[in-house]
C-alpha cells in the first residue's frame, strides 16, 4: 500500500459494465503519479491510502482490470 494526495478526480465518459459504480482519481504519491478505481468518494486534496496490484484487484472482483484502489481517506491537508 501507498499514501498520498488526490489531485484530480477523472469523468469517465464510457466504462466497462463491472465498473459503472467506480470513479477514479489521480493521486500523487512520494514516488510519483497513479491512477486508482475509487469508491471511497475521494475529493481533490484528500489524503488517501491506495491497495496496488493483486489485492487492488481483489477488491472489485476478479473480473474487473484494475491495479489500484482507494482504501482509506484521511481527509483534506490543511
Amino acid at each position: 500500500m501507498v499514501s498520498g494526495k488526490v489531485t484530480e478526480v477523472l469523468p469517465a465518459q464510457q466504462r466497462l459494465s463491472g465498473l459503472d459504480e467506480v470513479s477514479f482519481v489521480r493521486v500523487k504519491t512520494d514516488s510519483g503519479v497513479l491512477t486508482a478505481a475509487d469508491l471511497m468518494d475521494a475529493q481533490p486534496g484528500s489524503r488517501v491510502v491506495v491497495c496496488q496490484g493483486g489485492p487492488a484487484q481483489a477488491v472489485l472482483g476478479a473480473n474487473c482490470p484494475v491495479d489500484a484502489v482507494v482504501v482509506c481517506v484521511f481527509g483534506a491537508e490543511g
